[in-house]
């Protein structure tokens, strides 16, 4: 097997980073002038939705860094971006058929130094994505948003049930046809 030139899986990986996002267009390393700040995706509309919106780029990047493992190794500014970009909250990809990648495994500092060390350390004095306080941060965080899920449900339940006229305290949940 040939292995890829070198500034082609650059630029493939470059352009992974800052294919149609506006937010992150000025992070760049190789910053373009074309920005598309309409990109915004109706199905992701917040900010905190960013890692879900680009987890299909993000494993596409994950196989393309496989291919240039001296990024991986030892380019500590392009691995900070894309860690701060794409796993800021969620460092488990799926790929293909399912195919589970804990990146806290796979990008160890013994296996890929610059990869792991953006993982575990971060960037300009915050800790890392795997670091223990932010696991705790992002764990009260989803703690709160499961708690608010669960309070929707149970309203949008018994608005559902006072439509139907079943009685509020009735266990039973049929409405009484045949």
């Amino acid at each position: 097997r040939l292995p890829l030139p070198s500034p082609i899986l650059l630029n493939v990986i470059e352009s992974l980073i800052t294919y149609d996002d506006p937010y992150y267009a000025h992070h760049s390393l190789y910053p373009t002038t074309t920005t598309n700040i309409t990109t915004v995706s109706l199905a992701f509309p917040q900010f905190q939705h960013r890692t879900t919106q680009l987890a299909h780029q993000a494993s596409l990047l994950f196989i393309t860094l496989l291919f240039h493992p001296q990024t991986l190794h030892k380019d500590t500014m392009r691995m900070n971006l894309i860690v701060h970009k794409f796993f800021p909250d969620n460092w488990i990809l799926v790929l293909y058929e399912g195919t589970p990648i804990d990146l806290s495994i796979e990008w160890s500092t013994n296996r890929f130094n610059a990869a792991g060390r953006a993982l575990s350390e971060g960037s300009g004095g915050s800790n890392g994505v795997v670091h223990p306080s932010n696991l705790s941060r992002l764990y009260r965080a989803n703690a709160k948003l499961v708690g608010e899920c669960i309070e929707r449900i149970r309203t949008v339940n018994l608005s559902r049930r006072q439509e139907d006229g079943v009685g509020v305290g009735s266990s039973s949940s049929s409405n009484g046809s045949s």
